[in-house]
């Protein structure tokens, strides 16, 4: 029995994903990689979900908010936790919308990123890199 707990990251750097997926798997957890929003709902639909999803707004084919928004319209993929990923300047305006408020500013420290995810899944031990 597989006791990871999975993470899916969706992003369209291939130099975001490698690094994060490395660090997470590292830290004991399975990932899975969608490059963008439509990539990132199929596998939500057609896949065991994650426990947690670290999610960029800006995308091609559908961008975070378009995803985000389909996600919270399926109540069974809703209550899955989101860290949004943004070098948007206004991402944290956006919080509302988005309905969370665990937000990454790009660049960002890995620290940080440990520290959501304690919040958002807290019966996790997350280490520090």
């Amino acid at each position: 029995m597989n006791l990871k707990k999975k993470i899916l990251i969706i992003e369209d750097s291939a130099d975001i994903q490698e690094t994060l997926s490395e660090i997470l798997e590292a830290q004991g957890y399975s990932v899975e990689l969608a490059s963008n929003g439509k990539d990132g709902m199929d596998r939500l639909i057609n896949r065991e979900p994650p426990e947690l999803i670290l999610l960029d707004l800006r995308m091609p084919v559908m961008g975070g908010e378009e995803f985000r928004k389909l996600q919270l319209q399926i109540p069974y993929l809703s209550r899955i936790p989101v860290i949004v990923m943004s070098a948007d300047s206004c991402v944290n305006r956006r919080a509302n919308v988005l309905k969370t408020e665990r937000i990454l500013k790009k660049p960002f420290h890995i620290e940080d990123l440990m520290n959501l995810m304690k919040e958002a899944l807290p019966t996790e031990q997350v280490q520090s890199p």
